[in-house]
């Protein structure tokens, strides 16, 4: 549906901007993160 509406280019480089997107995210130990799990372990 979305390829149909926005065509494959524009779906291939939303695509690969989520996926760096998520990479840099998962990357990253956030302050929450630190502050919840390193007093527990």
């Amino acid at each position: 549906m979305v390829s149909g509406a926005l065509g494959n280019h524009i779906l291939e480089n939303y695509l690969r901007a989520k996926r760096q997107e998520w990479a840099d995210y998962i990357s990253h130990v956030h302050p929450w993160e630190q502050e919840r799990y390193l007093g527990e372990y």
